[in-house]
């Protein structure tokens, strides 16, 4: 995927930073007036942001037009905002589609709203394009919906295979996504098809505050189907107004140290923020035998395509979360629940993820620490993404609300508020680690205790029994774990939990509950053949120790159909 050298890339950049000086001085004396309007109007209260966002339709799809609409009401978004254009309703189209139905028209209709101010120059360029040299705009954000294109491509007819894959590989390709092409539409008098033009936003610690600059700040609403794409827009609403919970799941392993790099940070980030953080630091990903609860959050790299616990939809996912996968073609594809990654997520329920339509190397992707960086420190999706992302021009999708700011609402507000929702109780899961940061573990676990009788959490128990017994305190995890075994039925993504409160038990001396939680976790329903391997094998021990001869034969009956003796 990603060995390159970027030394062509770095002087491309270069060439296409100088640019003609007489251009230059006549855009500074429109940026000395026209900047100065466009900030004045940013900053004043009485201008939304929400009125600066504007939302790009095709008008010949009906998905994308109810998208547009429902979103704008939801945001308060001035209906007069939607851009209407007859497009392709296929993913994928060719550059000069591109150009002609998407690139020119929406330029036209930025001059005409008085949106965008500039030279408009009279030449056509190789590719087609109009040619405008921009000095600044006024648009917050651009969002594009389910039924406008998601990426443009070249003929490769005549092409042997050999070529194709090295033009796929190719620093100087011009296929890309459309997204990301629109970020770069203003770049346009002085920008080339072919390769990535530098961000210049990227890496900037403030860039809310910044001035806007000629960077045209695309997100897409989209997923497989439209009541997911309705979903995400709830979703992003509802979190800002009662906060993200859950735990964070990091999965490493990938095959350069850079990205571990990266998504190492991430945890790191998210630790801080005092989220419980499970990671998977072997060349295997997550699967069922791992925990699996509330995964709020959710970054790891590199296969092709996504395991089946993020296919299946009997483990549910907080409202508002993020994920991503770290792969060159995870966005190849947002109409299948299956296939790649970015498709089977926002359908298993995420709200906020990007990945990458065509090869986009290493060194080009998005990075995902100051991705979350950003997002920690309260600043929306979009302006995050922005942020983190190295390039435009180039093969990466932002999907999601580009206004959702999913830290919005603090866990000082979460604690005082009602409890609400199937994961309300994770937030007393959060102020432990809080706690923990400040008081210390003993003052933490104590008073993790006494809100586990009052809002019991399973996964705040679990973690509670697991610092008890490491102090030798068995008699203290017996009785907060015994409970669990009268419980009769475990949803899937519970089960690893259980399992591990078992183990917990066990270790304390309590083999009797251990092998109670066994019983009920076992043969009462199916389970993917990993977990149910792994909860035998657990068991056995149990029941052999226990002298449950009758249960123990049943296990080795079930053990030997699902791993026979060869």
């Amino acid at each position: 995927m990603y060995g390159m050298s970027f030394i062509s890339f770095r002087l491309r950049l270069f060439l296409d930073s100088c640019v003609r000086t007489s251009h230059i001085l006549f855009l500074l004396s429109i940026s000395c007036f026209s900047s100065a309007l466009f900030a004045e109007t940013a900053d004043n209260k009485s201008v939304s942001l929400a009125q600066r966002v504007y939302v790009l339709v095709n008008e010949d799809s009906t998905d994308s037009q109810r998208i547009a609409e429902y979103y704008c009401q939801q945001r308060a978004i001035p209906q007069s905002n939607i851009i209407r254009l007859p497009l392709s309703t296929d993913e994928v189209i060719t550059l000069d589609e591109y150009v002609r139905t998407i690139h020119n028209p929406l330029l036209d209709i930025f001059l005409e709203r008085g949106l965008v101010e500039g030279i408009v120059h009279s030449e056509i360029d190789p590719w087609g394009r109009k040619k405008m040299s921009v000095a600044t705009h006024r648009i917050a954000y651009l969002v594009t919906t389910k039924g406008v294109p998601l990426k443009f491509t070249v003929s490769k007819e005549g092409m042997s295979p050999e070529a194709i894959k090295a033009y796929s590989n190719n620093l100087n390709k011009e296929e890309a996504s459309v997204d990301s092409e629109l970020s770069a539409l203003l770049f346009n008098y002085y920008s080339f098809f072919k390769g990535a033009i530098k961000n210049p936003e990227y890496g900037s610690v403030d860039a809310a505050s910044k001035k806007i600059s000629r960077v045209l700040r695309v997100a897409r609403l989209d997923a497989p189907s439209l009541k997911q794409v309705l979903k995400i827009i709830d979703d992003s609403l509802a979190v800002e107004s009662y906060g993200l919970r859950g735990r964070a799941y990091i999965d490493l392993g990938g095959p350069h140290a850079e990205g571990n790099e990266w998504i190492s940070r991430v945890g790191s980030l998210l630790e801080n923020a005092n989220f419980e953080v499970d990671y998977e630091k072997t060349k295997r990903t997550f699967n069922y035998t791992d925990r699996l609860d509330a995964p709020a959050i959710y970054v790891g790299w590199y296969k092709h395509k996504a395991n089946e616990q993020w296919l299946d939809r009997s483990i549910r996912v907080p409202p508002g979360a993020i994920a991503y996968h770290l792969h060159s073609f995870s966005a190849s594809t947002l109409r299948s629940e299956r296939k790649n990654w970015i498709g089977p997520l926002l359908a298993k329920g995420f709200a906020l993820s990007f990945g990458y339509v065509y090869e986009p190397f290493l060194g080009l992707t998005v990075r995902p620490d100051l991705f979350f960086q950003s997002l920690l420190s309260g600043q929306s999706a979009g302006e995050a993404f922005c942020v983190a992302n190295p390039v435009l021009s180039w093969q990466s999708v932002l999907i999601g609300d580009p206004l959702y700011r999913p830290f919005a609402f603090s866990l000082e507000e979460q604690m005082e508020s009602e409890a609400t929702g199937i994961f309300s109780s994770y937030r007393q899961l959060n102020q432990f680690y809080k706690n923990k940061s400040l008081f210390g573990e003993l003052e933490a676990v104590e008073l993790g205790l006494k809100s586990s009788f009052y809002e019991p959490n399973i996964a705040l128990m679990v973690t509670l029994g697991t610092i008890l017994l490491k102090e030798g305190r068995s008699a203290r995890v017996i009785q907060l774990l015994r409970p669990l075994a009268q419980i009769k039925h475990f949803e899937l993504e519970d089960v690893p939990i259980a399992d591990t409160a078992a183990q917990l038990l066990r270790k304390a001396g309590d083999n009797e509950s251990a092998m109670r939680l066994y019983q009920n976790l076992l043969f009462a329903e199916k389970l993917p053949k990993n977990l149910e391997i792994k909860l035998l094998e657990r068991a056995l021990v149990l029941a052999y120790s226990n002298r449950l001869i009758d249960f123990s034969f049943k296990i080795n009956k079930r053990l030997l159909e699902l791993k026979p003796i060869e």
